[in-house]
């Protein structure tokens, strides 16, 4: 397992993900962002990303940075991008 992701954690991490799709003629993924709210968390980040690959990576790294906020209680609002 990745550092981002420990194998254990100390307690369970309930995470709510908003996904927003731009969505091509041809029907593949265009753009889009990710944000993610945990039970303790009232502020939200959006990573922006381009193409299927990117929304994974999004997912991923939003998930990773709520796991690291709820361990160093952290949260802030902002936007990053991913290409």
């Amino acid at each position: 397992m990745s550092a981002a992701f420990p194998e254990r954690l100390a307690e369970n991490v309930a995470v709510s993900l908003i996904v927003r799709l731009l969505i091509g003629k041809d029907g593949q993924i265009t753009s889009g962002e990710v944000a993610a709210v945990s039970a303790d968390e009232h502020r939200q980040r959006w990573l922006r990303f381009r193409g299927s690959a990117g929304l994974l990576e999004a997912v991923q790294a939003t998930l990773a940075g709520t796991l690291e906020r709820h361990e160093t209680n952290d949260s802030d609002t902002r936007k990053d991008n991913i290409q």
